[in-house]
């Protein structure tokens, strides 16, 4: 589990009937900004994977709106924490 997670696993967790599956990517998604940020950062963590759940809603309800604003809360908050672990904010 060393790939990110994209939109196609999103629209999975979407039309999947497991709860099971969800939880995974929820997890997975989670992780992903736990990482790299650290304990410090829980709550931040927390949140960033919830924006990206709801971009990746937003996109799947071609829902523009929805999607540039979580979006922009997304980077908002992800460069607030001044993190440089992150390879692609260099």
């Amino acid at each position: 589990m060393n790939h990110i997670v994209g939109f196609s696993e999103y629209q999975n967790y979407v039309s999947s009937k497991s709860g099971c599956s969800q939880l995974k990517v929820i997890y997975h998604l989670f992780l992903q900004h736990l990482k790299p940020l650290g304990l410090t950062y829980l709550f931040v963590a927390l949140q960033l994977t919830y924006y990206m759940l709801n971009i990746g809603k937003g996109h799947n309800l071609r829902d523009i709106e929805i999607t540039q604003k979580n979006a922009t809360k997304y980077w908002m908050q992800l460069l607030k924490c001044n993190v440089t672990k992150y390879p692609y904010l260099g």
